[in-house]
């Protein structure tokens, strides 16, 4: 039975052998096909890599490194280093800037500003930036701002900055010892139009002293950045705006305090009008009270002097009750001041 059931498999067993045979053949296929990717991967990337280069290199203007100075930086470099960059522009008296154009890379990374105002930044050291500063240079002194940023071996800035104006001239700025390298410690030295005693010029990077990374004839990328406007101060941010709104506000608060004063002193002199009515309400009833008083005695008097029963003794009684009802009436009139 041994023997038999060995030459012929059960269904089961037949089963089980076609599916270990598959899995078999599938491994071995899955291992050949990672065997040819392996082989053909570096072609490949190769490839890719020759297209990106000839992407960028058409993609990069033939003059793009035209107008550049030479790679500055501190007289030390060390690892993660900040190294601070300033430098001024003066636009002559009465001149139109028709084109300003600055290129600018730093290695490793850096942030750009003009006047105190932050206007780019940057961290490929391999592409070099083009920003258009047209419109934000007027005549005077301008301060050009770097911050550049060196994580390790060498750091190095390099930048051109063309600048033209309408009546032909070229005013041209590179990276060289012009540059003042500004100290870490210093602050609102961003927007200064004059350099402290102890700025030092850059430093311009020899063959020994720059890396064997950096490009000399072209960057492999190039970016340009939109024109800058002018910042526009909205009205109510400007100064005269401010100063007009405080006074309105001053002339309001006068006007206030003048016209409470004024209320009090109208109160004060409705006080010392009603104070004055009274005292004279006083004496009149004081006056009319005392004659009034004494024409009531006068007639209690006459009356007594006639007959009981007679007409002239009937009047006078009438004449003096009367005179009794208008004194009632005038302390009646005095014991409530508001019907005065």
């Amino acid at each position: 039975m041994t023997f038999f059931s060995n030459c012929f498999p059960s269904p089961r067993r037949a089963h089980f052998c076609v599916r270990t045979g598959g899995i078999l053949k599938c491994r071995l296929i899955f291992f050949l096909a990672l065997a040819l990717a392996v082989n053909l991967f570096p072609a490949a990337r190769a490839a890719e890599t020759n297209d990106l280069s000839r992407w960028r290199i058409i993609d990069v203007p033939r003059d793009a490194t035209n107008g550049l100075g030479r790679w500055i930086w501190a007289a030390q470099t060390t690892d993660k280093q900040f190294c601070q960059f300033w430098r001024t522009v003066e636009i002559p008296p009465g001149a139109q800037v028709t084109r300003a154009l600055l290129k600018i890379t730093v290695d490793n990374g850096y942030r750009f500003l003009m006047d105190g105002r932050e206007l780019g930044q940057g961290t490929e050291w391999r592409a070099l930036t083009q920003y258009d500063l047209t419109l934000l240079l007027t005549p005077g002194t301008h301060t050009l701002a770097v911050i550049g940023f060196n994580d390790f071996l060498q750091g190095g800035m390099i930048c051109g900055f063309k600048i033209e104006l309408a009546d032909g001239k070229v005013l041209p700025i590179k990276s060289d010892d012009g540059w003042r390298i500004v100290p870490n410690d210093e602050s609102g030295w961003e927007a200064k139009q004059q350099a402290a005693a102890n700025w030092p010029p850059a430093k311009i990077l020899g063959p020994q002293d720059s890396s064997p990374l950096w490009w000399t004839d072209r960057p492999m990328d190039f970016v340009t950045v939109a024109q800058f406007k002018p910042v526009e101060i909205p009205l109510w941010h400007r100064g005269w705006f401010h100063v007009a709104l405080a006074s309105l506000c001053g002339t309001a608060l006068l006007v206030c305090v003048w016209l409470m004063a004024q209320l009090i002193v109208q109160n004060k002199e409705h006080q010392l009008l009603n104070l004055e009515r009274s005292r004279i309400a006083r004496d009149i009833h004081d006056d009319v009270g005392t004659r009034l008083t004494k024409l009531v005695l006068q007639g209690e008097v006459a009356q007594s002097t006639q007959p009981a029963n007679s007409e002239v003794r009937r009047q006078l009684d009438t004449i003096c009750e009367g005179l009794r009802g208008v004194l009632g009436g005038a302390g009646y009139q005095w014991r409530n001041p508001d019907r005065q």
